[in-house]
């Protein structure tokens, strides 16, 4: 996850996004507006493909009682 966010950093601040890297509310605004955004990853950190989708067996259901 670290490295994810070093290499988004380098990329905001060439584009803009983000002045330095002094991790600060606008910072964290930025990164989560990143990451809910950008395409899925594999376990291995590669591109995801958009066909596959998250069935209701792959998640685990906590029981809430």
């Amino acid at each position: 996850m670290f490295r994810f966010r070093q290499k988004w950093v380098s990329s905001a601040i060439a584009a803009g996004v983000i002045p330095d890297v002094i991790v600060d509310a606008n910072h964290l605004m930025a990164y989560l507006k990143y990451v809910a955004t950008r395409r899925l990853l594999t376990t291995m950190g590669q591109d995801q493909d958009n066909s596959q989708r998250l069935s209701s067996v792959s998640v685990d259901v906590v029981p809430t009682r």
